[in-house]
């Protein structure tokens, strides 16, 4: 076959395919080792508090909480407020591992909760709202705090996995 102007024709060399296999086989077997990290890909983990009402726990979650605000530019006042707010409200929550936290300033903060191997929680701040505009950032989050007084369980939530036919 001739090359074309502006065309090269590429040859592969025998046993590329063999590269290929390779790479795919190793691929398939990093993301099977990394456990909880290609578990999520199937089906999304969450987490629900069990002990928030003990004041460890709800003293955790809440620093938690205003530490993520402060990340983000609130002042400590609006981020205690809003971090308080949130505590009295999750319990009440229809989704506890997806909640918000509402800012004086104005700004709305989506937050969700993880599960470690040790049944220790991680809280992920990866929605920001204001005045009808909303930033989202689920791949590395806006902000990442562990809860640590408090436990876990896990919960897997299949509604939120998208299938294709």
């Amino acid at each position: 076959m001739k090359d074309e102007p502006g065309f090269h024709v590429v040859q592969l060399r025998r046993g590329s395919g063999r590269i290929w296999l390779a790479l795919l086989v190793l691929g398939v077997a990093a993301a099977s080792v990394s456990g909880c990290a290609a578990a999520s890909w199937l089906g999304p983990l969450y987490a629900t508090v069990n002990n928030l009402s003990d004041e460890a726990c709800s003293r955790s979650f809440s620093a938690a909480v205003a530490s993520s605000l402060e990340q983000q530019g609130e002042t400590p006042e609006d981020a205690s407020a809003a971090a308080a707010r949130t505590l009295r409200l999750l319990p009440l929550s229809a989704e506890p591992y997806h909640f918000e936290a509402a800012s004086n300033s104005g700004v709305s903060y989506a937050f969700l909760l993880q599960p470690r191997k040790s049944s220790r929680c991680v809280l992920r701040l990866y929605e920001r709202q204001k005045n009808g505009a909303t930033v989202s950032n689920t791949f590395t989050y806006f902000a990442t705090r562990d809860v640590n007084d408090c436990s876990c369980d896990w919960i897997v939530d299949n509604s939120k996995t998208t299938y294709y036919d």
